[in-house]
């Protein structure tokens, strides 16, 4: 039987994404990155908070003290799940073109993220350290990381949504840099790569906009092993949660939408879900 996606909350996001799941309290937070927002939603209450941020949201993830680390614009923030953001880490002061694109926190409680330039394709992946030191590791990024995420064999899994390209990239921790480029995953037919989540087999399920309408499942040598309808057209994030972590929880977006299109479709911009065989990976801390 084919799986079913159900929707669980009709947020309406213009541009959501960013998912995480905070398992102490049993929440989904995502963002919306047309704007300031970031939003909680209560998976046993259902209830819905939205807080603004300081600056447009580009990222999301937990941190050590409860809180989490957001991007925002050109800075890294801590933020006390309230009204407290503070800012750590300021991105590319030098390049005021320049801003975030997504990020993960990765197993040493470090913040990975990337950056690009309007109009040219740049971009770089940086890690910014619990005290706010960044580092670049690559200066050869895809121009639009929508996707980041580790794997247990230190691979990072980053796409270039314009390219059709999903890469894995293999750290050198000792050096702190990118020390070999893979790419698993290009021209698939299915829209276009958006954000990624890994299982503990080391598949990567990988979100597909700009209407794909459907999240795939990627073997760690680049086969697609499943493909699950969604929907909605612009799925754009994704994450594990529940208590044995078999539930993929997905955000989606109305930007490019018309009227009559989503007269036809309303909850396209909310958050679904899909129970699948195999647990995801938990998510680490920042700190």
């Amino acid at each position: 039987m084919d799986k079913q996606a159900e929707l669980v909350y009709d947020s309406k996001s213009v541009l959501g994404g960013g998912i995480i799941w905070e398992e102490w309290s049993n929440a989904l937070y995502w963002i919306d990155s047309a704007d300031k927002t970031v939003c909680s939603l209560d998976l046993e209450t259902r209830d819905r908070r939205c807080w603004t941020a300081p600056d447009v949201t580009r990222s999301i993830g937990l941190a050590n003290d409860g809180g989490a680390i957001v991007g925002t614009g050109k800075k890294i923030m801590l933020w006390d799940l309230e009204d407290e953001f503070t800012p750590i880490a300021e991105i590319e002061p030098e390049q005021p073109n320049s801003d975030l694109t997504a990020a993960v926190v990765c197993p040493d409680g470090c913040l990975l993220f990337g950056t690009k330039e309007p109009g040219n394709g740049a971009g770089r992946l940086y890690r910014c350290q619990p005290d706010g030191k960044l580092n670049c590791i690559s200066e050869e990024a895809p121009s639009q990381s929508t996707a980041l995420g580790w794997d247990a064999d230190r691979q990072v899994i980053a796409s270039d949504m314009f390219g059709n390209t999903l890469y894995s990239y293999l750290m050198d921790r000792q050096v702190g840099r990118i020390a070999e480029t893979t790419v698993l995953l290009k021209g698939f037919s299915r829209g276009l790569p958006g954000g990624s989540c890994l299982d503990t087999e080391g598949y990567i399920w990988n979100c597909r906009t700009s209407g794909g309408s459907c999240i795939v499942r990627i073997s760690p040598t680049g086969e697609v092993d499943q493909v699950i309808e969604l929907p909605c057209s612009n799925p754009t994030s994704c994450t594990f949660g529940g208590e044995d972590l078999k539930t993929l929880y997905i955000t989606s977006a109305r930007f490019t939408l018309d009227d009559d299109h989503l007269a036809q479709n309303p909850h396209e911009g909310g958050v679904f879900a899909v129970t699948v065989d195999v647990p995801g990976l938990p998510g680490h801390r920042f700190g």
